[in-house]
């Protein structure tokens, strides 16, 4: 049997690692089946002096080489496609699978998203796990759009409570399960993080914040003045100032450096979620549009009290009673929901395979 797995795999670390986590999952589940995972890769743009000066720098070659070597971990090797050449003409599959990520963000209209609805026909199931729109709402405009490219899937199960209310809007029954990442064991990913920080010393990782304001910058100088540590960005930007920067890290890199870090501070979904995984405290510092994935995270295990308002005049007050969360709490909340997500995407595919 052949399956098509249409996921997200961008040179980001939670696409990654997100799909290293389905590969895992689908060719443990899937045995004795032929699984491919689907790249979406968008045309080449005809290269500037700008994109070939950044191509040759020493952190752009090294980090390009990280991801390298991390795909090369991969379960399986992504096969890339462009999106407009299978948005009408489908591939070969017995089974279809979409997800994971937000293969469904039409925010800013259908563009080369159209391809994860599956917009074609074929005689093969289509199904879709762990999908997300990224947002509470979509477009009014494509209600009637979405509801028709999945009216013809066979199950869909969505990683967000605002998904599966927005499908019911449209007249779809979907159900949540947590992100791909929650569906292998923390020990995998502990192993995948290495057992020696890169990053020497104690350190407070920062990363994945919006640009727009400065509101990153006056929660990582609270923190750095109450933690007495350095503030480490990963994948920085220049609007903001941190104690160090490290820009040539891939999706291991960053895994090591959250494993060991003393306090993570983010507005990064999948942040969060290895913030989660390796016991971390951490502040989600909320995004001034886009909140909607890390607030239904949170709320899976109660830590919505971690979520911090952008609009507050000083973070000294939050942090200064160095508050740590209840792990012993929490990781019950974790290990039953990963239990229920793993139960219910089995018996979503082996309908199916």
């Amino acid at each position: 049997m052949k399956i098509g797995v249409y996921t997200i795999i961008a040179d980001n670390f939670g696409a990654q690692l997100q799909a290293y986590a389905t590969a895992r999952f689908l060719t443990s589940l899937c045995q004795g089946c032929n699984v491919e995972l689907v790249k979406i890769v968008e045309k080449p743009k005809e290269a500037t002096w700008k994109t070939v000066v950044k191509s040759l720098l020493p952190s752009y070659v090294k980090k390009r080489w990280a991801y390298y070597e991390f795909e090369r971990l991969m379960p399986l090797t992504p096969k890339s496609y462009y999106a407009n050449d299978l948005a009408r003409h489908p591939l070969p599959y017995d089974l279809y699978i979409v997800g994971s990520d937000q293969v469904w963000n039409i925010s800013e209209g259908m563009g080369e998203h159209l391809v994860y609805f599956l917009p074609f026909e074929t005689k093969s199931p289509k199904i879709a796990l762990a999908s997300s729109f990224g947002a509470a709402n979509i477009p009014q405009n494509l209600r009637n759009d979405v509801a028709q490219y999945l009216s013809d899937f066979s199950a869909i199960s969505v990683r967000e409570t605002d998904g599966v209310n927005i499908l019911a809007s449209v007249g779809i029954k979907a159900e949540q399960v947590l992100d791909p990442t929650f569906w292998i064991d923390r020990e995998e990913w502990d192993k995948l993080a290495g057992d020696k920080p890169i990053i020497k010393g104690d350190y407070i990782a920062a990363i994945g914040f919006e640009t727009s304001n400065d509101n990153p910058q006056k929660l990582m100088d609270s923190a750095n003045e109450i933690y007495g540590m350095p503030v480490i960005g990963l994948n920085t930007y220049r609007a903001f100032k941190y104690d160090c920067q490290y820009n040539s890290f891939g999706p291991m890199e960053f895994l090591n450096a959250v494993k060991f870090s003393k306090l993570v501070l983010t507005s990064s979904f999948h942040t969060i979620v290895f913030s989660l995984m390796f016991q971390r405290d951490f502040y989600l510092l909320k995004h001034s549009k886009r909140n909607s994935r890390m607030q239904n995270l949170l709320a899976n295990f109660d830590l919505l009290d971690r979520m911090v308002d952008g609009e507050l005049e000083s973070y000294w007050d939050l942090m200064r009673k160095k508050s740590h969360i209840d792990y012993n709490v929490v990781n019950k909340k974790v290990l039953t929901a990963q239990q229920k997500t793993q139960a219910v995407i089995k018996d979503i595919v082996r309908k199916y395979i």
